[in-house]
């Protein structure tokens, strides 16, 4: 009940206080085979931008590790950690990671005005290295068994807080400048399908 109230409380504030910019009605949209073929042309061409390709490539390697710290919580649990604590630890980073996204988000818009060819790219740098010495205590290192819980919260909270700066510092911004305004929304959505 309380997340429904929060969603609705939340849809009449945007309501009130978010203004769409007007559009302008789509000329002759496609429909059947010819709405299909339409759209693959679209996104051919997003292929021949050399952006797009190297954020698709790096978005391929990138999830590779968000893809194996899905089963951190079975680690945590094989590790000694209770599953009251080992959960717990998943929802504090998923937290974390929420909290990261919108700290990437201002960090990518801070340094772009900043240096518009290098803010977001530093971002990402940043990013990822700072993940990486993070990654490794929590993975590689022996916690000291009086507070593995503690030591193992800490880690993964700092960890999500910041590894997960690229998608809305970076990648998501960057794709919504290299296509038309039109086509925004479909870029994310073919995007967020690789």
């Amino acid at each position: 009940r309380l997340v429904g109230a929060l969603a609705t409380l939340g849809g009449f504030a945007i309501l009130a206080f978010m203004r769409e910019p007007a559009r302008q009605a789509a000329a002759g949209l496609d429909r059947g085979c010819s709405a299909i073929m339409t759209e693959f042309k679209e996104m051919v061409s997003y292929f021949r931008k050399p952006s797009f390709c190297v954020l698709i490539t790096q978005a391929c390697f990138g999830c590779v590790p968000w893809f194996a710290l899905n089963y951190k919580t079975l680690f945590f649990q094989l590790g000694g950690i209770s599953d009251s604590q080992a959960s717990f630890i998943d929802v504090s980073s998923q937290i974390a990671g929420a909290l990261g996204g919108l700290l990437g988000g201002l960090l990518g818009d801070r340094l772009e005005r900043c240096s518009k060819s290098h803010g977001r790219p530093v971002v990402a740098q940043i990013s990822v290295l700072s993940g990486i010495p993070v990654a490794w205590f929590i993975f590689k290192e022996q916690p000291p068994a009086s507070c593995a819980f503690a030591y193992y919260l800490a880690l993964l909270f700092i960890l999500s807080l910041t590894a997960t700066w690229c998608q809305s510092g970076v990648v998501w911004p960057i794709l919504s400048q290299i296509v038309r305004s039109d086509r925004r929304a479909t870029i994310l959505a073919w995007a967020t399908t690789f």
